[in-house]
């Protein structure tokens, strides 16, 4: 199972093309590549039950919406140029997500948590206050290195958060906004039997990064119990 390059060259034509008379003109092309994402993530999500239990979810509604929220933006463009989706790994809190972003010449795909609420975040960074040296072994092994270069940086703080001494031996994962990893795929890959293998190795690279951040969440919500 692969993405086609007629899913990418609707993605392309899109971006030039950003208004409901040309969506309306090419939505039998919009649905052929949405139903072509539903079959990947279908294939994909049989391929990591192999090695992790997923809880049950219908791909379907693993997707985004192709339509922007256009009310409070000042881009009106109607449509993305890209589609994306999110798959769930169950959990009660949450456990980090698994994303996969296509878009031509920005394809990602990676996952953790990304802006997770206050109170999640404040665990995460107990947790790393606590035990930051077995955060900071597994995002400098080998075999981290070989697949990520490093935590997804956006939003990154200037200073010490809050509480925080600014000479902490892990100040600088502590200030983190988001816990997410990925990598970036070219598009020639993204198109190829590949992308289903690229997918789910970088599933598997991640997978002691999730555990991580999750048990970081399940040791608070347990202690407020």
């Amino acid at each position: 199972m692969k993405i086609s390059e007629s899913t990418y060259e609707f993605l392309t034509e899109i971006k030039d093309n950003n208004n409901k008379i040309w969506f309306d003109t090419n939505k039998k092309r919009y649905i052929s590549a949405r139903n072509e994402f539903i079959d990947f993530l279908t294939a994909f999500m049989l391929r990591v039950n192999k090695f992790e239990t997923l809880p049950v979810q219908d791909p379907a509604k693993c997707l985004y919406r192709i339509y922007r929220d256009v009310r409070f933006s000042p881009n009106k463009e109607p449509y993305k140029s890209h589609m994306a989706a999110i798959v769930s790994r169950g959990g009660q809190p949450k456990k980090c997500m698994f994303y996969i972003h296509l878009q031509a010449g920005e394809t990602f795909v990676g996952g953790g948590m990304y802006d997770p609420a206050p109170e999640v975040l404040k665990a995460i960074r107990q947790e790393i206050h606590y035990n930051g040296h077995t955060l900071e072994s597994l995002i400098s092994s080998k075999s981290f290195k070989s697949c990520f270069r490093e935590l997804y940086n956006e939003g990154k703080l200037k200073k010490a958060p809050k509480g925080y001494d600014p000479a902490h031996p892990h100040i600088e994962l502590l200030k983190y906004k988001h816990y997410l990893v990925g990598r970036n795929c070219k598009d020639e890959v993204a198109v190829s039997e590949k992308f289903m293998d690229f997918c789910v190795e970088t599933y598997k690279a991640s997978m002691e990064f999730y555990s991580f951040i999750d048990g970081a969440v399940l040791n608070a919500e347990s202690e407020q119990k």
